[in-house]
């Protein structure tokens, strides 16, 4: 941790001076961990990227201007706020695991009956 507060501003300096290809290759480089962090499942983790990709295209195009995905809305305007996406995704996946779980028992309760 000390290494790290050390080496930060080194770091920021160094981070300012990324231009078009790094701002790439950093870029290339998130996604591709992606498939990496997806494991066995492949296409769950492309859908993931792409998902990531289309909510952080909301807001002003930063070279012209023009608004997208904001539906005429000002507040979408300056893009998602990450704070509260991260809590959304958290929640919605919570909500799929319990929905999972409760069609789970559903299915198991009318196999129990059928067989009495």
């Amino acid at each position: 941790m000390f290494i790290l507060i050390g080496l930060a501003p080194v770091m920021a300096e160094w981070a300012l001076e990324f231009s078009a290809p790094e701002s790439f290759a950093l870029a290339f480089f998130g996604l591709s961990i992606i498939t990496s962090i997806a494991g066995k499942s492949l296409v769950k983790g492309l859908i993931t990227g792409v998902a990531g990709l289309i909510i952080a295209t909301v807001g002003l195009d930063p070279v012209s201007g023009y608004p997208r995905f904001t539906f005429d809305q000002v507040n979408l305007m300056n893009g998602l706020n990450f704070i509260p996406v991260m809590i959304g995704l958290f929640a919605a996946s919570e909500a799929f695991k319990t929905m999972e779980t409760i069609h789970a028992k559903e299915s198991c309760r009318c196999r129990s009956a059928r067989s009495d």
